[in-house]
């Protein structure tokens, strides 16, 4: 098939625009295909409207698909399609609200600078990306604990270190040398600054490494939980327990890289080149940081900027059973505001009954 055409099929697909088939064989063959599915997706639905009026919210009514083939295989849609629309609007609202109390309060935006240049880098980065700057008083606050003062120093140290070299990458340092504030603002009107920290704070306020276990115990409304507190499938892999490795500053493009026809390894490769960068300093996220940086986004800006309709692939791998070679993916789906994960041998992909493209996180990090 002509690549464009199949292109332009794709994007109908992704857009609802349904043509008819000419071919009426291959019309019915492929009816014949899709009966199964759509059988199934029947049921499914008549089994949980029937017991939607005592539905818990954040239960995932389909969650034993995920569970099938012992890796979370089988794809299902999350129960955040059947929320109560008015109830999320109320949640976000409120999100909204103490995202910006919290963002007020300790980091109030400075005067407008008449030269960019010879402002120190916390307020160059604080007038780059405005309200998605955030400081790490506000990290504090969202992580439940406070730093050390001298943590707080070499954060705060490597933080200047951070936006020097990145006003001094090829697409920044033009419209910096220029003063050009608008363009700088422009060309990062995507990218979130944040800063990952190994540690998260528990009920005490005491420091606890920072893995996925410890975030679902702090934020649980990111997560779905399974009905009678079954755990979920990936509580028994290591990746799991892992936690971060060091602090470090570090860029994240909100908008995904679609891995329909070249691997997430290509795309960030390509992504790093339209930069003008060396291909080391752009990479994916392990689904430890997928997560940190949502919940992060979430918290602090009280948007969910990496939601969307893809599944997010990561660097984190598992072995699906034992005394087998078989590696899979872990990826992760964010719909309005909880996450679920998944795991795939290979790129998961677009298909009908589950209309979520491949994508990757891109992110800069410095060397």
């Amino acid at each position: 098939m002509d690549p464009t055409a199949l292109a332009q099929l794709i994007i109908d697909l992704e857009d609802d625009e349904e043509q008819p088939i000419g071919d009426a064989a291959l019309a019915c063959e492929l009816a014949a295909q899709l009966k199964e599915d759509i059988d199934q997706l029947v049921e499914l639905k008549q089994g949980t409207s029937s017991t939607g009026a005592n539905a818990d919210p954040d239960e995932d009514p389909l969650g034993a698909l995920s569970e099938a083939a012992e890796g979370g295989d089988v794809f299902a849609e999350t129960s955040a399609d059947q929320e109560d629309d008015a109830d999320l609007g109320e949640a976000q609202q409120e999100r909204k609200a103490k995202a910006q109390s919290r963002q007020s309060a300790p980091s109030p935006l400075p005067a407008e600078p008449s030269d960019l240049r010879t402002q120190p880098p916390q307020d160059q980065a604080h007038w780059i990306f405005m309200e998605r700057f955030f400081s790490l008083q506000q990290h504090e606050e969202t992580l439940g604990y406070s730093f050390s003062a001298d943590h707080l120093a070499l954060y705060q140290e490597a933080l200047g270190t951070f936006v020097e070299q990145l006003l001094r990458t090829p697409r920044a340092a033009e419209a910096f040398e220029r003063n050009d504030l608008p363009t700088l603002q422009k060309l990062f009107s995507s990218h979130l600054l944040l800063f990952r920290n190994p540690c998260v704070g528990d009920a005490s306020g005491k420091p606890i490494p920072c893995s996925i276990d410890s975030l679902r115990k702090r934020f649980p409304s990111y997560f779905y939980r399974k009905a009678n507190n079954k755990p979920n499938w990936y509580q028994k892999y290591p990746f799991y327990s892992e936690p971060l490795s060091t602090p470090h500053w570090v860029l994240c493009d909100s908008e995904h890289l679609n891995c329909t026809f070249r691997t997430p390894d290509r795309k960030l490769v390509s992504y790093a080149r339209s930069w003008d960068l060396p291909p080391e300093w752009v990479c994916g996220k392990t689904i430890l940081e997928d997560l940190y940086d949502r919940i992060l986004c979430g918290e602090l800006l009280g948007e969910d900027l990496f939601a969307g309709s893809y599944n997010s692939c990561t660097t984190t791998n598992y072995i699906h059973k034992k005394k087998t070679d078989m590696k899979k993916m872990v990826y992760s789906v964010q719909k309005v505001h909880k996450i679920s994960l998944h795991g795939k041998e290979g790129v998961p992909h677009w298909r009908a009954s589950r209309r979520l493209w491949p994508g990757v996180l891109p992110t800069i990090l410095f060397s």
